[in-house]
């Protein structure tokens, strides 16, 4: 998920209404799987007729001036070997033509997982705020847009693979007789839309699969003998979803699985993928149905 917040330009110094540059912060995908590269595009536009310079955001976080919160908005510390990494107070051009030109853009290429840990699954918020100035010696610090970063357990779609697919619980340790809820995102990585026919969740416990439920067996296509399939609801339809684009699921779980006992459980989403045919499985994950304290 890539989100745009409205722009804050400072502006330049007796020149009131009037931005000298704008920086804006996208990314090819908003969702990335741990250990993987983390790509950032920083993108400068120069508002002025007169060539903008920046200290190059390539050479670390500080001359990016770049902060990464975590899901809970904590800033996270720069890694240690780019912590005491100082941009040199020179300002050099931010590409190799020079700087900026009047009235155009560049854009640099960042991996910001070399600066910053993000090896936990989440979502995280990244933000640079650099420093301009032009040969009048007029600076000015501008903050860019909170690009919103999904760092997951996710298995990359491959091969002829359409869809990424990854499950996470809406609680990891659910007291007995609360509800535990799964949800499942399919997300397309294809340039056109497909449509979405089948899925299914599979849950295990410490003496392998707990006893189902008749739904989850249609889902599974593990019917009893005698055992008819559910009537099809208005709304049980496919999926369609576009280039980009998410279709998530909840699955209320208790209504596939009898979790009556106690303990860790291990579940995993697997979906048809429309356009290679074959199912594509969820890396899995774990959740805990705890016993209430006795008064």
């Amino acid at each position: 998920m890539l989100t745009m917040f409205t722009i804050s330009f400072g502006m330049r110094s007796g020149r009131a209404q009037e931005p000298m540059f704008e920086v804006k912060l996208t990314s090819p995908t908003a969702i990335f799987t741990t250990g993987s590269p983390v790509r950032v595009d920083v993108t400068f536009v120069n508002h002025l007729q007169q060539l903008l310079f920046l200290i190059d955001p390539r050479c670390g976080p500080q001359a990016a001036g770049m902060t990464v919160r975590d899901s809970q908005h904590a800033l996270l510390e720069p890694r240690d070997e780019w912590s005491k990494v100082r941009e040199n107070t020179a300002a050099r051009p931010c590409n190799h033509g020079g700087g900026v030109a009047p009235s155009k853009r560049a854009t640099l290429f960042l991996n910001i997982a070399r600066w910053f840990d993000l090896s936990s699954p989440g979502r995280y918020f990244v933000q640079v705020a650099p420093e301009g100035h032009f040969f009048d010696d007029t600076r000015q610090t501008q903050k860019s847009n909170v690009l919103e970063v999904d760092i997951t357990n996710v298995q990359e779609a491959p091969n002829n693979d359409s869809l990424a697919v990854w499950i996470e619980m809406q609680k990891e340790q659910v007291p007995m007789g609360q509800e535990p809820w799964a949800i499942v995102t399919m997300k397309n990585m294809s340039h056109r839309p497909v449509t979405i026919h089948r899925y299914r969740v599979h849950v295990e416990g410490k003496d392998g699969e707990p006893p189902t439920t008749r739904i989850q067996r249609e889902m599974s296509d593990t019917l009893r003998p005698g055992e008819m399939p559910l009537p099809v609801t208005v709304n049980a339809g496919p999926e369609t979803v576009e280039p980009d684009a998410s279709c998530v699921r909840k699955f209320q779980l208790r209504y596939l699985y009898n979790l009556s006992a106690p303990g860790k459980y291990t579940i995993y989403a697997e979906v048809m993928d429309p356009s290679s045919d074959r199912w594509v499985r969820t890396k899995p994950v774990t959740f805990e149905m705890v016993e209430k304290p006795h008064p």
